[in-house]
């Protein structure tokens, strides 16, 4: 690829920005980095002590954001776990990749276009440890054979240590190892078959934060006790502190194994939680930003000093992280993929990037008043549609005062040019997010 070529594919994937000498050595380096990818499950973007938290405990992760990036608005653009995790391999809006508990499968075809099976094939070594979370089939299937894991796709990785369905956090029983630990132990042994030869792909997936809360480590049960919080969120902390202990062992074996300088860490989760803020209830699947906003950090140990520990306030999407691998390791980034990747921003250089984007709510769960929506939110607005009610309801936030959603000023006057400029914006993003590319 000469120079040309490079210039064009940046543009293509960044919006047209600039870069230093320093950040042409993050894209196109001497070796390309090793990879890990860090998924926590139901964790929302401030249970983590980076996000200004001073209760829970999370010194690792808060550590690679010191020494990386964080991104202070993350968000998916489903906030359901199977389509969260259709739409982060595959870089896919859920009305494109079509993957829920309430509809079907993922298509092979579709897989075959992710991170993961892109990785391996320009030469990585690839693994996945923990909840896979979706079903990868020929043709479409229903969703539930996501507990199949005949219907996984366990022979298009290297290395599987990932298991079907939801998991259960004491698989030995009680009194045996905590699911999380166990994690850990799988990770460290993929780590002891790589080498400083090929680079490698590690795709983790933990079952922490998700319910049932009560069943932490027991080792972390006198974390918490005198917090000024309720049970559930003690117990709540407790399973992400569990995490953040494993990404510490992940950290130092990678250091024993001489791969740390080498290896790029991302962190973040599928999806948030709402525990009842503004008092919506504690759903998740909602478009408030409680349930679509997550926390997200990325350290590269082979940026410049300039560009570590810093905080950037641009949008960052689910649907960002596969072009963003493929965009490290030097690799296209398919037609297929809606995201964007974030090395723009990782690199500090000069570059445009989105304004507003588009989520969704396509898992009803049998609300009489409707809860199937779209939504377009902005810096400062946040607009959803809820498409199944008669009439159509909708709602309109400032963000800036009013960040828990509580007041609604769609049926405001004063509002009405904002509410119909987001109520265009959403309707083409309806067509944005459909699969507009030749399959």
């Amino acid at each position: 690829m000469d120079r040309r070529d490079f210039l064009k594919r940046c543009a293509a994937a960044g919006g047209g920005f600039l870069f230093s000498n320093e950040s042409l050595e993050l894209r196109i380096g001497a070796r390309r980095p090793n990879i890990i990818f860090l998924l926590t499950d139901d964790q929302r973007w401030d249970a983590v002590g980076c996000a200004g938290n001073e209760i829970i405990k999370t010194p690792n992760i808060d550590a690679l954001a010191a020494g990386g990036t964080l991104f202070e608005n993350a968000f998916v653009t489903t906030s359901i776990c199977m389509a969260s995790r259709a739409s982060i391999f595959t870089g896919q809006f859920e009305r494109c990749h079509g993957c829920n508990f309430n509809s079907e499968s993922l298509l092979q075809s579709s897989f075959d276009n992710s991170y993961a099976v892109l990785l391996r094939k320009a030469g990585y070594r690839t693994g996945v440890i923990g909840k896979f979370g979706f079903a990868v089939t020929e043709e479409r299937e229903p969703s539930s054979v996501w507990k199949d894991i005949s219907k996984l796709p366990t022979d298009q990785f290297d290395e599987w240590y990932g298991y079907a369905g939801q998991g259960n956090y004491f698989p030995e029983g009680e009194g045996g190892k905590h699911l999380t630990e166990i994690m850990g132990d799988d990770a460290v042994e993929f780590l002891s078959g790589c080498s400083g030869e090929r680079p490698f792909c590690l795709s983790i997936s933990f079952k922490a934060s998700h319910k049932p809360w009560g069943d932490y480590d027991p080792a972390y049960s006198e974390l918490y006790v005198d917090a000024p919080i309720d049970d559930d969120m003690k117990n709540y902390y407790r399973l992400v502190t569990g995490v953040d202990v494993v990404i510490g062992r992940i950290r130092r074996e990678l250091t024993r194994r001489g791969l740390a300088e080498e290896t790029v860490i991302i962190f973040t989760s599928d999806n948030g939680y709402m525990f009842d803020d503004g008092g919506h209830g504690t759903a998740k699947d909602l478009l408030y930003d409680a349930s679509i906003r997550v926390p997200l950090v990325v350290y590269d140990p082979r940026a410049p000093r300039r560009l570590r520990g810093r905080r950037l306030k641009e949008m960052a999407l689910n649907i960002d992280f596969a072009a963003t691998m493929l965009d490290m390791a030097g690799e296209k980034i398919p037609e297929s993929m809606q995201g964007r990747s974030l090395l723009p921003l990782l690199s500090g250089g000069e570059y445009s990037w989105r304004n507003d984007f588009f989520c969704e709510n396509n898992f009803p769960r049998g609300d009489p008043e409707g809860r199937l929506s779209v939504a377009v939110r902005t810096d400062e607005w946040k607009y959803i549609r809820y498409y199944e009610q008669e009439p159509v309801y909708e709602e309109l936030f400032e963000l800036e005062n009013d960040p828990l959603e509580t007041v609604n000023l769609a049926t405001d006057g004063n509002y009405q040019q904002i509410l119909n400029s987001l109520r265009q914006r959403c309707d083409e993003w309806l067509q944005e997010a459909e699969c507009n590319y030749e399959k």
